[in-house]
């Protein structure tokens, strides 16, 4: 590739980005802490993501929510969908609560620990695309 082209293409490829959004859409959504102590049991509820903007509702059998500390490597978390119209979409007051995969990964001693969450959606085989980067803070 000629090099005086190559940096034009870069910028051109960044500014499409930028204009139009990552695939799938542009997406807001908010995470409340659950209500729920947490435990040693590996089942607990954690959190509720609520969808509060989005282009494209994502699909909710194709949600990935993963969770971890800050340097660790995030686990993924099971959830269970609020679809109220059935609609198999993750609408705009829509919300999945999140919960342990079965095995205990937090419990008391990250109350007040930062957990860094990631709100993905499949796209075609192993590609996914991230919806939003969230913070969980768990109170009790």
């Amino acid at each position: 590739m000629n090099r005086s082209i190559a940096p034009s293409l870069t910028l051109l490829a960044s500014l499409l980005f930028f204009h139009c959004g990552p695939p799938g859409g542009l997406t807001e959504a908010t995470l409340a802490d659950h209500a729920d102590a947490l435990t040693t049991a590996g089942t607990d509820n954690l959190f509720t993501i609520t969808m509060k903007s989005t282009s494209t509702p994502p699909v909710i059998s194709k949600l990935s929510i993963s969770a971890g500390l800050a340097g660790q490597t995030a686990t993924v978390m099971n959830y269970a969908a609020d679809d109220k119209n059935g609609n198999g979409s993750l609408d705009v007051g829509e919300s999945v609560t999140v919960k342990e995969p079965g095995v205990n990964r937090f419990d008391a001693t990250t109350v007040g620990t930062t957990i860094a969450v990631s709100f993905t959606e499949q796209q075609t085989g192993n590609v996914y695309t991230l919806l939003s980067s969230l913070e969980w803070k768990p109170a009790n």
